[in-house]
């Protein structure tokens, strides 16, 4: 079969080439073939090609969360593998911590030698992040803010802000007697931070240790 993306006309002179039919004959067949993958994927969502696989419609693919909101281990999962993520997507090689007594969850290994420790903090879309005490100020450490959308507005992408632990620590607000500390999101946007900015961590990846 030709290495270049087969369009419809050259589908069908390599179906005809292979299978010895007449061009007419194998054009009227894909056209049937089209005709009823249509059909099916308009009344099932989906198309069985056997020895191939499945063709689905977009309409077809929807996100089904359960009714129940995730607890909190369960958001710092999501915050910590989506962070992971994106850095695996760049590229770079990632670690993820395990337990519920750790000083880091994430850690990114530059391509130099440099490497970061990132503390993620998650929430279901609230308006602020809880602490327990300030963020260790080493260098290479980050620290990132991830707002986690509620089931009901899935598939949205959550918010994600990057700190040092200098300014998230200046962001810390103990004024409530009663509650934990906290850090609020229209602090961490008065700093100038962007959503899914990662460029502070990468800067710093890609330097020579």
């Amino acid at each position: 079969m030709p290495s270049k993306t087969l369009t419809k006309q050259l589908l069908i002179q390599e179906l005809a080439t292979r299978t010895g039919i007449g061009r007419h004959i194998v054009r009227s067949l894909l056209a049937t073939i089209t005709k009823v993958a249509l059909e099916q994927l308009k009344d099932n969502g989906e198309f069985r090609f056997p020895g191939v696989g499945k063709i689905f419609s977009k309409k077809s693919i929807t996100f089904a969360p359960q009714e129940a909101e995730p607890d909190s281990n369960q958001r710092g999962l999501a915050g910590e593998y989506y962070v992971a993520s994106l850095f695996n997507y760049a590229g770079y090689d990632t670690a993820l911590t395990i337990g519920s007594s750790k000083s880091y969850d994430v850690f990114v290994n530059g391509p130099h030698g440099s490497r970061v420790a990132i503390q993620v903090k998650a929430n279901l879309w609230h308006y602020d992040w809880l602490v327990r005490e300030d963020f260790p100020q080493i260098e290479g450490n980050f620290v990132v803010f991830i707002r986690l959308p509620r089931n009901r507005d899935m598939p949205r992408l959550p918010e994600l802000y990057v700190l040092t632990p200098q300014q998230a620590n200046r962001l810390i607000n103990r004024s409530y007697s009663t509650h934990s500390p906290r850090i609020p999101r229209q602090g961490i946007l008065e700093q100038g931070a962007i959503d899914h900015d990662l460029s502070a961590i990468f800067t710093y990846l890609n330097r020579e240790a």
